[in-house]
């Protein structure tokens, strides 16, 4: 037997360590793109979520404005004009 022919100790225990390599590889292949899509839902939800704060505070802006337009023109009519709230005697109900 030539020494080419013999399994030598250095082939037997390469090859089983190879393939726990390859399949220890395939493994983490599948953890990590399992993890990344994990990360890109709750990016996705993140987003959302910005996008409807984002609206929440414009619409919110616009009624503090209109609220601010409302009591500028709340004060000039008290100030200027001299407007007041009618007395519960001066109230009329009308049916």
């Amino acid at each position: 037997m030539n020494w080419y022919e013999k399994p030598s100790t250095v082939l037997t225990l390469t090859i089983p360590l190879l393939i726990l390599l390859l399949v220890m590889s395939a493994l983490s292949v599948v953890y990590i793109k399992y993890s990344e899509r994990q990360r890109y839902m709750k990016l996705y939800s993140l987003q959302k979520k910005y996008e409807n704060f984002m609206e929440e505070q414009g619409r919110l802006r616009l009624e503090e404005a209109a609220l601010g337009s409302m009591i500028k023109v709340e004060v000039r009519a008290r100030e200027d004009l001299k407007m007041v709230y009618p007395s519960q005697q001066q109230r009329v109900q009308i049916k």
